[in-house]
C-alpha cells in the first residue's frame, strides 16, 4: 500500500514538472517570436539582461496560474520556483551562454546548492540565453562537457525537440535522482535585408 501511494505521489510530481516544462517552452517560443524586441540588431546594445529575460520567460506562467517566483530563497537566490500542492518544488536557473564554465556554474548552483533533492523536489531545468547563433553546435558539445564532467550523471535525448536534452544524477545529500532538463532560448536577431546586398558576379 505504500509503495502505490508512492508511485502515486511520483506521478502527480512528474505531472506538475511536465506541465510545467511545457509551459516553459511556450514561453520560449513566445520570447523567439520577439527576438528583434528582446535582442535588437546592434549588437550588445540595448540586450536584456539575465533577471530580464528571466521575468519575461516566466511572466506567462503567472498567468496560466503557476505559483511561481523570481529570486526566492532555496539554498540561495534561485532564478525560477514553482511550487505545488504536497510540498511539490520544480527550480530552474538561468544563464546567458557565453562559455561552457559559465553554463557549469549556473548547473553546478542548481544541482549542488539550490535543489533540496527531497522528495517532490528533484526536478527542474537549465535555461541558456542565446543572443548569438550556433545553438545546436553549442549544445552537443555543453552535452558532451557535463557528460564528462559529473561522474554520476547520464545524459538523455528529448523527444521532439533535438536542441535540449536531460540529465539526471544522485542528490548529493539525499541521492534521490535530480533531473535537469537543458533548455536553449534562441535569441539571435541579426537580419541581413538592412543590409546591402551582395554584388552580382559580371557574367
Amino acid at each position: 500500500m505504500l509503495d502505490e501511494l508512492s508511485n502515486q505521489a511520483l506521478t502527480r510530481y512528474d505531472d506538475f514538472s511536465d506541465l510545467i516544462e511545457t509551459a516553459l517552452n511556450y514561453s520560449i517560443g513566445e520570447m523567439v517570436k520577439a527576438k528583434n524586441i528582446i535582442n535588437p540588431a546592434a549588437k550588445n546594445k540595448d540586450q536584456m539582461d539575465e533577471d530580464q529575460l528571466t521575468l519575461t520567460l516566466s511572466s506567462p506562467l503567472k498567468g496560466m496560474g503557476f505559483d511561481i517566483s523570481h529570486s526566492k530563497n532555496v539554498g540561495g537566490n534561485c532564478d525560477i520556483s514553482v511550487e505545488g500542492d504536497s510540498e511539490m518544488l520544480w527550480l530552474g536557473e538561468a544563464k546567458i551562454y557565453s562559455d561552457y564554465g559559465k553554463l557549469m556554474g549556473g548547473f553546478q548552483q542548481l544541482c549542488d546548492r539550490y535543489a533540496p533533492g527531497m522528495p517532490n523536489q528533484t526536478r527542474g531545468a537549465l535555461l541558456i540565453y542565446f543572443f548569438d547563433g550556433q545553438v545546436a553546435n553549442v549544445m552537443q558539445n555543453w552535452r558532451k562537457y557535463v557528460d564528462e564532467a559529473r561522474e554520476k550523471l547520464a545524459a538523455n535525448d528529448v523527444a521532439d525537440n533535438p536542441l535540449q536534452f536531460r540529465t539526471s544524477e544522485p542528490h548529493g545529500a539525499t541521492e534521490l535522482m535530480l533531473n535537469v532538463l537543458h533548455m536553449p532560448v534562441p535569441l539571435m536577431h541579426e537580419p541581413t535585408d538592412v543590409a546591402a546586398p551582395p554584388k552580382r558576379n559580371a557574367a
